[in-house]
């Protein structure tokens, strides 16, 4: 009796951006466009020893700001020389407005209530002269479903992100709230998500996907 052809998992790799000055100062930035740092660049060329060799990646997207590109270009080198780095405009960092700049010792301090809120129920919070998560939420799921539309099926998909947005990448593809991800120490440089069909179609259409291998 034939056999059913099975449809193939999609690998993606979601990578944090290499941490810049401004990070290592815990200083607030947003959508300041800084370079990496070089201890952030070294980071980056360890993790993607969790690259998996096996599979050949045929596009690498990074958001537009100079060290998440930096970091793009250090994961092609090593992995796939032969595939262009493509900058994304809209996989920009979130824009905190007048936040950007701030320690994250002055904001607490400044503002000890919506520095609390937006740690626990970011949604609510509107930075002042900056993007709401709502609007930042929006592009990154449009800026997904491009992406993944262009890919091939069989290769791997490699995305370079500041962590705001990184954040809201992952909770798109989990289906969790994005407070499940902000803010975490402990969140590996490099992330592999294989995506089951529905889950592909669903990042396609720009929805919020039913369910996930991780």
């Amino acid at each position: 009796m034939p056999t059913t052809p099975t449809t193939p998992h999609r690998t993606l790799y979601l990578v944090q951006s290499a941490a810049t000055a401004w990070q290592a100062a815990e200083r607030i930035q947003g959508a300041t466009d800084l370079p990496a740092a070089e201890d952030g660049l070294d980071a980056v060329r360890k993790a993607i020893v969790d690259f998996d060799v096996a599979t050949s990646i045929n596009l690498i997207a990074a958001a537009p700001d100079e060290a998440s590109r930096q970091t793009a270009k250090v994961i092609a080198a090593a992995t796939a020389p032969t595939v262009k780095v493509k900058s994304v405009n809209t996989l920009e960092e979130m824009n905190l407005g007048l936040w950007q700049g701030l320690t994250r010792k002055a904001f607490a301090e400044r503002q000890p209530k919506v520095f609390s809120q937006w740690r626990t129920d970011p949604w609510r919070v509107a930075p002042p002269e900056g993007e709401r998560l709502e609007e930042t939420e929006t592009r990154i799921r449009a800026a997904l479903a491009k992406l993944v539309g262009k890919s091939d099926a069989a290769a791997a998909i490699v995305i370079v992100l500041r962590p705001i947005t990184l954040a809201l990448a992952k909770a798109q593809i989990t289906g969790e709230d994005v407070t499940t991800w902000l803010g975490r120490e402990d969140a590996p440089v490099v992330e592999k998500f294989e995506l089951d069909p529905d889950t592909t179609r669903a990042l396609r259409s720009a929805q919020r996907p039913k369910r996930i291998s991780a």
